[in-house]
């Protein structure tokens, strides 16, 4: 009898102690997004005039039904906004609902483009280096009925490092990506563009550095700089309107 409970809380520890490694803690912090902040990103490396700033607002929504969603919102340097995301967490990652793209005619007019999601998951829990995750994005220009763009994506996770934010130390998980994307033509045909690149997430913030691999154009790296909310960043457009 001795000897059967010891297999049965043998296997019970080996289910209830498991030590590996999880990345949901590396992901945003969705719970603390309720009001919603801005990520702003700037190169350390190149001048602000070949490569400028740009910013995330991420936010955390609830649905009718209860369901708790991630929103974020890219505004490019000018503070147009040119993306906006809809994610979700599940129970071993965090799931791509909805792409939203868009783009500017000369007279400024702003279209919005739906892109078809043929591979969501955008981050997968599992600290596991033999995994490459597929990402698969595809959408149709509205200014150019014409153009048709592919991207598809891996990430990989590659261990965990140490980063700084705001002159303070964070764990960080490393991701390396693979990027193609696929631009295509209905009359003038298509090219393709591919590149790597390396990607920290920090524990507790999210992503806090990347750096592209382009060839022929050479490395573009940003890093977090700081988080503040929304209302900062009105504050910046309205300083820029007046300049």
């Amino acid at each position: 009898m001795k000897r059967i409970l010891y297999s049965i809380l043998t296997v019970a520890c080996a289910l209830a102690c498991n030590d590996d490694p999880t990345l949901e803690a590396y992901y945003y912090p969705v719970d603390d997004l309720a009001e919603g902040l801005v990520y702003e990103y700037r190169s350390p490396l190149q001048d602000s005039v070949q490569h400028p700033p740009y910013y995330w607002y991420y936010r955390k929504v609830v649905g009718e039904d209860g369901t708790e969603a991630l929103v974020g919102v890219f505004y490019n340097h000018e503070l147009e906004i040119e993306q906006m995301v809809r994610e979700r967490v599940v129970s071993n990652g965090v799931k791509t609902e909805d792409v939203r793209l868009y783009e500017y005619d000369e007279e400024g007019t702003r279209y919005d483009i739906e892109a078809e999601i043929k591979e969501g998951t955008a981050f997968l829990f599992e600290a596991d280096e033999s995994k490459v995750l597929p990402y698969i994005l595809t959408w149709r220009s509205k200014t150019d009925p014409d153009a048709s763009t592919i991207l598809t994506r891996g990430r990989a996770f590659r261990g965990f490092t140490s980063c700084d934010f705001k002159e303070k130390k964070y764990d960080c998980a490393i991701f390396k990506i693979g990027d193609k994307i696929e631009a295509d033509h209905d009359t003038e045909g298509g090219q393709v563009l591919e590149w790597t690149a390396t990607e920290h997430y920090a524990k507790g913030i999210g992503l806090v550095y990347s750096k592209k691999v382009i060839p022929e154009v050479g490395e573009i790296v940003y890093e977090l700089v700081a988080r503040y909310p929304m209302t900062e960043l009105e504050q910046k457009f309205e300083k820029m309107m007046r300049e």
